[in-house]
Formats: C-alpha cells, structure tokens, sequence
C-alpha cells in the first residue's frame, strides 16, 4: 500500500514538473514569437509605435485636462487655450482628431522608412512631455504638502 501511494506521489510531481516545464517553454515561445513579429518587418513597429502615441496621447489630454481644473498650470498651446473654457469634449475631440490624422498617414506609408522615423520622433516627444508632466506633479505635490504643513502651523490663528 504505502509503495503505491509512493508512486502515486512521485507520478503526481512529475506530472507538475512537466505542466510547469510546459507553461515556462510556453512563455518563452510567446515571448519569442512576438520578438520576431516586431522585429520581422518595418510595419509592425510602426503600428507599435502608434500604439504608444495614442497611450501617450491619451496621458497627456488626461493631464492636461486636471491641470486645467485644478488651476496649478498654464496651457501654452494657443489653440486648447481656446477650447479649455469650453469645457472637456472640445479638448478630446481636439486632441483626439490631430492624433488620429497624424497616424492614419503613419499607418499607411508604415513600410517606408521615412515613416519608421518619423513615428520614433514623435514617439519620443510625447515620452519628454510625459516625463516633464511626472515633473511637474513632483514640483506640485512637494509645493502643495508645504502648503498643508504652513498652515497646520499657523493653526489656530492668533487672537
């Protein structure tokens, strides 16, 4: 009894060695496939690529949008200076429309080089603006922390 109970065990852990065998070749061999997709061919960069703008995009009309209503930042863009006021559907809309027109023409000549480099470019302005907007809030919430800490000092006011 006890040496088929034994069997049973040893026959269980190999089961378990083999299933996490599988899933860690599986994960490497996905991990692999997607590695040759990106690196296969010009376009599937450039949709990745545009993929990140959009989320870098979408970053950056968030910000800009709470900065707006918390009033700690100014816009310098002269023309979301102008749609801000009137609220928030104009700015994504704004927003929205010159990122999907700049990535329709990516996304079309996404076999030229040209266009690789360009999508880096921008790529990468949009990761400065979002690195400048982590910044930013660093600066506030230090200042905005001083801020509390002054006046819980200053509590209670003096007769």
């Amino acid at each position: 009894m006890k040496s088929a109970d034994m069997n049973s065990m040893e026959t269980r852990h190999q089961d378990l060695k083999a299933l996490v065998g599988a899933y860690q070749i599986g994960v490497a061999d996905r991990f692999s496939r997607i590695g040759s997709w990106l690196a296969r061919s010009r376009a599937h960069r450039v949709i990745c690529l545009v993929v990140g703008i959009y989320l870098l995009n979408a970053f950056d009309l968030l910000l800009t949008i709470h900065s707006h209503k918390e009033g700690f930042l100014t816009e310098q863009n002269p023309i979301a200076v102008q749609l801000l006021p009137l609220g928030t559907l104009p700015i994504i809309a704004y927003k929205t429309i010159l990122c999907g027109g700049g990535s329709i023409s990516f996304l079309l000549f996404r076999r030229h080089r040209v266009v690789e480099l360009a999508a880096i470019v921008v790529f990468l302005a949009y990761l400065f603006i979002a690195i400048r907007w982590q910044m930013c809030y660093e600066v506030y919430l230090m200042s905005a922390s001083h801020l509390q800490l002054a006046d819980v000092e200053s509590f209670p006011p003096g007769p």
